[in-house]
C-alpha cells in the first residue's frame, strides 16, 4: 500500500504536469527540489517509499501507475 502522503503527492503532480511519465517525472523532481508538496524533499519522500533517484525508476513508475490507476487517470 502506498502511503498517503505519496499519493496525494503523485495525483497533485499529475494535475500540474499531465501523466506522461517524461513530465510527470519533472515535475515530481521539481516539487522535491522545492518541497513544494508539505515540506517534503527527496530525503523524506523516499522515507515514505518514493525515490526519484536514476536507479529507482522501475519501482516509481510502476507505483506511479498503480497510484494513478487507482485515481482513473491512467
Amino acid at each position: 500500500m502506498t502511503h498517503p502522503h505519496l499519493h496525494e503527492f503523485v495525483l497533485l503532480c499529475a494535475r500540474r504536469a499531465g501523466t506522461q511519465w517524461i513530465d510527470l517525472y519533472d515535475e515530481m523532481c521539481r516539487s522535491a527540489a522545492r518541497k513544494k508538496f508539505r515540506g517534503l524533499g527527496y530525503a523524506e519522500l523516499r522515507e515514505l517509499g518514493l525515490s526519484l533517484d536514476l536507479d529507482s525508476l522501475d519501482a516509481t513508475a510502476a507505483m506511479v501507475d498503480s497510484v494513478l490507476k487507482t485515481a482513473g487517470q491512467n
